[in-house]
């Protein structure tokens, strides 16, 4: 009774494989290679093995002459990979040039003509995998956005960072016209290195980009001051990179009241990749729909809405979150941090030989407060009219000078030139003669001056030796003197708008020093001389101009004398860690430290066209004109330049930012017609939280 029931089996089994062949689809003849025809041939000897009993037939198969075809492959060959893409994916490769080792380029070809692009610098060692990420081109795709992605190599040299930045946007610009079409408004999302380098190329045209979401960047290009910058986003998601990306948004903030910048500080360790971006996709949704005009301010530290406090908080501390629902969103994960402690000021009188009494204002930091030492002391010889006054220019918390010094963890140590008994602040009406007695006076003065500062310094834990010295105006005049009078007290002088300046010492070839000075200031020709001399004669100084600057204490001249003081200071404390270490030093002294690091400078700057040259095209440049710029961060400052405006009239771009800082006035204008001149602003609104809303990033449909 078994073999039935086998054969019944058997004959099932039969059947099922013909009902699946009849339903197998047919395959397209190009997915498939063409085989040549199959031909069957009886052998050329007999088999000597019968074939089994009611086993099928052999058939033998064979191709006398082979031919090799090539075979026909899909248009798509990325359809062959596993887990294949719904979408293609093209790239472009840039091999090395003077700017960078490698540029490569990878996008998806947009299905539809996008109303913008979005560039992604997420991944520079590998940018095609930011791509593979299907969150990303579905969110590209569902709201007709071009996706592009960019990668690069550095080079090993630290320079030239503003032509590199040139180098790329060209790049940049140039892709997204000949994929995406002309015309289109860019965004970006970016982090680390990423970042540093797409803000670079924002920096130099922002008209042309519509948002912008950074994070967790260790290094940001300082903020052309008064730039208008396209909205944008600055996500914190590492604690070690919290004061940075701080610093970067409040810079932003502080340059000019209406640049619209939100920041959020998230728990990196809660939250994956992938979250952080979907948050920051909502903020440029919400650009997208035209959500600037609907933009709320809140306070970074308490999270409260600014527009309902009595009194806001400064531009720098708002946080701009666009739209109706992004507010929610940017409140439930937004981590409030302790805001830092407001500076101090104390005060130290100091009686003078001759009778005259001075005032010593210590501006102490509020890091302080948290245990944080300080780490420089600057001595500032300033012009006010009375105490009170300097007191005001010292103690903020809040303008530029002030960040830089928080930042760089500096004690500041004011003294007002005045009370040294000149009545204007006019270095350049001061004749050599004068300067000499002057030298002498300081050097009258000096020990009372050392004695409050040492006592004071003690009783705060300052350091108390190689200070930096810094003298504007009337007071770059009594800093040279006090210098010349006791240069082995000072690490490092800056000078700003001097002139006239005593004869270059070969003795003060021990201290660094700092000229700056702007084309429009008296002393300008004596500063040029001067620095021309004192190069020749190997000091360890630097130079820094603006033509159409006055030589006042303005945002670019603290920039220089903070990074200059911070590399005199690296230079310090490098010999000092090789000593502890037991390795032989690098040099004697600082000074002479950072004379060999100017001659080994591979990048210099023509002094007057401020052309930037490798060390190889020296020669291009006379050598009394020759600046020398021995870190990045170095040609970052010096470099800084105020904000770049388009080179022709342009028409107001969709999504570009009103310049205007004062609110709208209420009437709302019509379409296509200016709006009436705004009301005068309430007092509650000086602040800059409710800045100009500017048109969406993308025009609207008719």
């Amino acid at each position: 009774m078994r073999r039935p029931q086998a054969l019944i089996h058997g004959a099932c089994f039969l059947l099922l494989i013909g009902v699946c062949a009849a339903q197998t689809p047919t395959v397209p003849a190009q997915a498939l290679p063409e085989q040549p025809p199959a031909t069957t041939s009886k052998p050329d000897t007999p088999s000597t093995t019968a074939p089994a009993a009611g086993a099928a037939p052999v058939v033998a198969v064979a191709t006398a002459n082979p031919v090799a075809l090539e075979p026909k492959l899909p248009a798509n060959l990325q359809q062959l990979r596993p887990n294949a893409l719904p979408y293609r994916i093209e790239r472009k490769n840039f091999g090395p040039n003077k700017s960078f080792k490698r540029v490569e380029f990878f996008w998806v070809v947009p299905k539809t003509k996008p109303k913008a692009y979005v560039v992604l610098a997420t991944n520079m060692a590998k940018p095609r995998l930011p791509l593979e990420d299907r969150q990303w081109a579905e969110f590209a795709e569902k709201n007709q956005l071009g996706l592009i992605s960019v990668g690069l190599d550095e080079l090993n040299d630290t320079g030239r960072v503003i032509e590199k930045g040139g180098d790329l946007e060209g790049r940049v610009l140039r892709l997204a016209d000949e994929v995406f079409g002309p015309g289109l408004k860019g965004t970006f999302f970016a982090s680390d290195r990423g970042a540093y380098w797409m803000h670079r190329v924002v920096m130099r045209k922002p008209w042309l980009w519509g948002f912008w979401c950074s994070r967790d960047v260790a290094h940001y290009p300082p903020v052309p001051r008064g730039i208008e910058y396209p909205s944008g986003l600055v996500l914190n998601t590492s604690p070690s990179q919290y004061e940075s990306n701080l610093f970067f948004f409040q810079d932003l903030r502080r340059t000019k009241i209406t640049n619209r910048v939100g920041f959020a500080s998230l728990n990196g360790k809660a939250l994956d990749a992938a979250y952080v971006d979907r948050f920051a996709q909502q903020y440029l949704l919400a650009v997208l729909a035209g959500g600037n005009a609907a933009s709320l301010w809140f306070d970074i530290h308490s999270e409260a809405n600014c527009a309902l406090l009595e009194k806001p908080p400064p531009p720098q501390f708002q946080s701009w979150v666009p739209g109706d629902e992004v507010p929610g969103a940017w409140k439930l994960l937004h981590e409030e941090q302790k805001k830092l402690p407001d500076s101090q000021v104390a005060f130290a009188d100091v009686r003078l030989l001759d009778g005259k009494q001075v005032k010593l204002v210590y501006r102490v930091p509020g890091k302080v407060k948290q245990g944080v030492p300080v780490r420089h002391v600057v001595i500032c010889l300033l012009w006010a009219e009375n105490d009170v006054e300097l007191q005001k220019k010292v103690q903020s918390s809040t303008d530029y000078k002030a960040a830089l010094w928080n930042r760089d963890r500096v004690g500041v140590i004011a003294i007002n030139a005045k009370s040294l008994g000149f009545v204007a602040d006019l270095p350049s009406a001061r004749t050599l003669a004068e300067l000499k007695e002057l030298k002498q006076s300081m050097s009258i003065y000096a020990p009372a001056f050392w004695q409050v500062i040492g006592k004071a310094n003690g009783e705060l834990g300052w350091p108390t030796a190689q200070y930096h010295l810094l003298g504007s105006g009337i007071g770059a005049s009594i800093a040279q003197a006090w210098a010349y009078a006791e240069p082995a007290r000072f690490l490092s002088v800056h000078l700003n708008g001097g002139g006239p300046y005593l004869d270059v010492d070969p003795a003060m070839a021990t201290t660094c020093w700092l000229l700056t000075t702007g084309g429009k200031s008296a002393g300008y020709d004596l500063t040029v001389k001067h620095y021309a001399a004192a190069k020749k004669a190997g000091w360890p100084v630097m130079f820094n101009s603006r033509q159409g600057a006055s030589g006042g204490m303005e945002d670019w001249v603290w920039t220089s004398g903070s990074q200059f003081f911070n590399h005199t200071r690296d230079m310090a404390d490098l010999l000092k860690k090789e000593q502890t270490e037991g390795k032989p030093p690098s040099a004697p002294t600082a000074a002479a430290l950072i004379v060999q690091r100017l001659r080994e400078s591979a990048f210099l700057m023509e002094l007057d066209t401020r052309k930037v040259v490798h060390l190889a095209d020296a020669s291009l440049i006379p050598d009394e004109k020759r600046i020398s710029l021995p870190t990045v961060e170095i040609e970052e400052a010096w470099r800084i330049e105020g904000a770049p405006k388009p080179a022709v009239p342009q028409p107001t771009a969709p999504g570009a930012q009103s310049a205007a800082a004062t609110p709208p006035a209420t009437a709302p204008a019509k379409s296509g017609v200016a709006a009436p001149p705004p009301s005068p602003a309430p007092p509650a609104n000086t602040s800059g939280s409710q800045p100009p809303a500017p048109k969406p990033l993308v025009p609207a449909k008719p």
